[in-house]
Formats: structure tokens, C-alpha cells, sequence
């Protein structure tokens, strides 16, 4: 007998007949009937953690190359800036929220997926902790994280803990210097002793150290900056994504232009799917970073050159061998310096534009990756750019006015239009845009022609300064 076939007949024979009264009581909402029926399927399966925002275009990428998508619901209440974006429809079962981690296991064990990811940053932790729980017995893959942590993984979610990973392991390796403490007064006392705000740039980054988008990121140039953005981060408990942003860190800033590199691994081996470079702003209120727009990059370039082989690196260090990696980048007169890193599909709607725009785009073949390993080893390093992308930012630089929807039917008229959309409730008066959480909404373009994006986004800017956009 293989070893696969008395893992499966321990199960069945001598685990499942005891499930319904252990692992599987009838609070614990895991149909057991429903979890063996799927596992008697042939199709491999993978298991999903938390697939919200773009992590929701993942289940149907699996379907489409024959590969039974489930999902995991990490908490008990799926959080409501998400939840609208989560298709139960496209899985084949929800395995629900479980207070106790082994009625998870055990209902993985019956189901023998061939790996497990992350669908949104809320589901990285448990995504890898579950893999490796079950790595020896499922043979699934896994990543390393880095040992000496209380949990080797906290480096992809943690951005302080992320640089002093690098800064411990190849000082060859740019970091960031930082600085972790929810004291106003000792975050003074190093930037003083540092020399902050007298050399360099004059500028400290201060943000929480587990957030995610732009959430609570403030540029500090004085004293009292910092005491604003401190109060400021001490007062949110958790963030809109339901994180912890209870921990402080203070980083230098970096004066360059930043960039976004994804990147798909299997084993250790790496291959870049997509690099987008951000441009962002200061809003007028002063605190806080602004997405402005983003344009999808070819693969070689004079900043591509650059990034490419600093990220490898980096994931190298940080022991991430398994799955997407979503990547942010600055880019200044030293070279590449690394803002922070995700073991996740990148956020937002740029993974399935850069379907539309790249031959074998991230979905793609991250599928290939996490399902199809031999087809994913074959691979050449580089993508076919066919088309450019450019993503607009929509903000406001006041409060109480409404949106303008009949106006807004105008960016169909652009050239390189594809679509639009709106992530307030455009019922209510508008706020001022102080950073992602919070901007109006997105325009969409995609064209064979980069200036003719330029141009839209021009014309876009110039509705916007104009008061186009809102009605009172």
C-alpha cells in the first residue's frame, strides 16, 4: 500500500468514524457529510484562506485549469470592507470559522489539498501556519519564514520585523532604517539622535507596523507631526481590514519613486509576474499618502533591471519559497530599497487587468505555480507586455458634496476607457481623501498607446481640480 492510500485509509477508517462527536459536534457548522463527498472527487483541491478583494479572483483561476477551489473563513464575521467581494458561488465549499484550530486540521486531512494560500492579508498567518501544521502529513508546500521569531512568519505580515530580518541576514541587503515604539517621546529622541530632520530628506515615515494599504501612514516633519501621527495610531485598535495596528514603527524616508514587483514561487524558485510603478501623494489636509495612479510595467527596463534581482533576494531572505508575493519598492540615488512584502496576490483589481494586458498574466500563472509545477519549472523568467495599463485615483479635497454619477458618465469618452467605479456610498456627502480607505474611487485604462493614457489621465486631473466630479 503507497503511503497517500494508508494516509487515506487511517482516515476514513479509523479517524472519521469518531469526527462527529470530537473534531465535528454540531456547533462546530463543518458538514461532514459534504466534506467526504468532495473528498471522493479525483480534481485536486486547494484551500483558500479569507478570498476577498482580489484573492476572490483565485477560485475560478483554479476551476478554469480543473482544480477544485474550497475556502476558509478565518473569523467569524467576514470583515464589511471586504465582504462584498467574497463569491461564495465560486467554491465548492466554505469550510466556516472555527474557534479551535484542530477541527480545521481535521477537516483538511479528510479533504488532502495539495496546498493552501492566502486569498487577502487577513488569511497569511493562518494560511501558513495550517500548511506547515499539516506539511509533513498532506505533503503540501511550504514556506520558511524566519526561525528565532515566535512565529517565523510574522516577517510577511510585520513591516518592522521584515527589515530587521534583512538587516540580520545580508547586510548586503538594503533595509530601512527604523525604530518600533508607541512613544512619542522616544521616536523624538531617536529621530534627534539620528538627525532626521535636519539631513537627508528631513522627513520620517510613521505608520503601524500590521496594517495594510496606505491606512494610517504619516509623513512627519517635526516634533509635533509625530505626536499627531502617534495619538492618531494609538486610537484605532484595528484597522479597516480588521488587523492589529496596535504596534508602532518609525522608518526613514525615502525620496525616490516606488514600485510595485509580483512574483509567483514554488520550492525557492521565483519568476516575476507583473511590476507596476505607484506614483502617490500628500493630500491637502497634510497627513496621511494618497494613490494617484499606478501604470503597468514591460519586464526589462532601467528600474526593472534593478528590482527583479533585489526582490529575489529579499523573498530569498525572508523564506519565502511558496505562493504570490506582492512586493513594494522604492527606488532612490542608492538603488532599490524594500518598503514592505506580502506572501499574497497583489490587492485591488491589478491582477485581472494585467490578465488583459500580460501573456500569462499572475493568475495564470500563479495557478501554474501552486498546481502545475513541472509546466511552472519549464517557464522563462519575464513577461509579453501587449498592452499598457494605467489606474486612476479618484479623491476629494473636501467634505460634504456629493458625486457628480451624471458627470461621471464622461470617462467613457476617454480614450483608453475601460471601466469605472466608485468605493463610497455615493448616497452620502463626501469626506476629504486622507488615504486609501477613503478615496472615491478608481477610472480603468487600458491602451497599446502609453501617451494616449497620459492624456486621459490629464484631462481626468483636470475635471478633478475643477469641481467636475461633485454636485452640492
Amino acid at each position: 500500500m503507497y503511503p497517500y492510500q494508508k494516509l487515506k485509509f487511517f482516515l476514513f477508517v479509523c479517524i472519521i468514524p469518531f469526527l462527529p462527536k470530537q473534531s465535528f459536534s454540531s456547533d462546530c457548522a463543518i458538514d461532514l457529510g459534504e466534506l467526504l463527498t468532495i473528498s471522493k472527487r479525483q480534481e485536486p483541491k486547494i484551500i483558500i484562506v479569507d478570498a476577498y478583494s482580489s484573492g476572490s479572483l483565485l477560485a475560478n483561476a483554479f476551476k478554469d485549469r480543473d482544480v477544485i477551489p474550497i475556502h476558509l473563513q478565518s473569523s467569524k464575521e467576514i470583515n464589511p470592507a471586504l465582504k462584498p467581494t467574497y463569491k461564495p458561488q465560486d467554491f465548492s465549499y466554505n469550510i466556516p470559522y472555527q474557534a479551535e484550530i484542530d477541527v480545521w486540521m481535521a477537516a483538511l486531512k479528510i479533504l488532502e489539498p495539495i496546498a493552501i494560500i492566502a486569498g487577502t492579508e487577513s488569511g497569511v498567518l493562518l494560511a501558513n501556519k495550517l500548511s506547515t501544521s499539516l506539511s509533513e502529513e498532506l505533503q503540501l508546500p511550504t514556506n520558511r519564514g524566519v526561525k528565532g521569531l515566535d512565529n517565523p512568519f510574522m516577517v510577511f505580515r510585520d513591516k518592522y520585523l521584515m527589515h530587521e530580518a534583512l538587516s540580520k541576514a545580508d547586510p548586503k541587503i538594503r533595509h530601512l532604517k527604523q525604530f518600533a515604539s508607541n512613544s512619542a517621546e522616544s521616536i523624538i529622541h531617536w529621530v534627534n539622535e539620528n538627525n532626521f530632520f535636519t539631513m537627508g530628506t528631513k522627513k520620517i515615515v510613521i505608520k503601524p507596523r500590521g496594517s495594510a494599504g496606505s491606512e494610517a501612514i504619516f509623513i512627519c516633519t517635526s516634533e509635533q507631526d509625530i505626536k499627531h501621527a502617534v495619538e492618531h495610531i494609538n486610537s484605532l485598535g484595528k484597522s479597516i481590514f480588521d488587523l492589529d495596528t496596535s504596534k508602532i514603527v518609525a522608518q526613514e524616508y525615502i525620496q525616490g519613486t516606488e514600485y510595485v514587483v509580483n512574483a509567483v514561487s514554488q520550492r525557492g524558485s521565483h519568476l516575476i509576474t507583473d511590476i507596476w510603478q505607484y506614483t502617490k501623494r500628500v493630500p491637502e489636509s497634510g497627513g496621511g499618502v494618497l494613490y494617484d495612479h499606478d501604470i503597468l510595467l514591460p519586464y526589462k527596463g532601467e528600474a526593472q533591471d534593478q528590482l527583479t534581482p533585489y526582490i529575489i533576494r529579499v523573498l530569498n531572505t525572508l523564506g519565502l519559497r511558496f505562493g504570490f508575493s506582492h512586493s513594494e519598492v522604492f527606488i532612490d540615488d542608492k538603488g532599490p530599497v524594500l518598503v514592505e512584502t506580502a506572501n499574497r496576490l497583489m490587492g485591488c483589481c491589478h491582477p485581472a487587468l494585467s490578465e488583459k494586458a500580460i501573456r500569462n498574466g499572475p493568475l495564470q500563472l500563479g495557478v501554474e505555480a501552486i498546481a502545475f509545477s513541472d509546466q511552472f519549472f519549464r517557464r522563462q523568467p519575464g513577461y509579453i507586455l501587449d498592452k499598457h495599463i494605467l489606474i486612476v485615483e479618484l479623491s476629494s479635497n473636501s467634505s460634504g458634496k456629493y458625486i457628480n454619477l451624471e458627470f461621471a458618465e464622461n470617462f467613457k469618452q476617454l480614450p483608453g476607457y475601460y471601466k469605472h467605479g466608485f468605493d463610497v456610498d455615493t448616497a452620502k456627502p463626501t469626506e476629504i481623501s486622507t488615504d486609501l480607505s477613503n478615496t472615491l474611487g478608481k477610472v480603468w485604462l487600458i491602451d497599446s498607446s502609453p501617451t494616449i493614457l497620459l492624456e486621459s489621465l490629464n484631462q481626468i486631473r483636470k475635471w478633478e481640480r475643477n469641481g467636475d466630479f461633485f454636485r452640492d
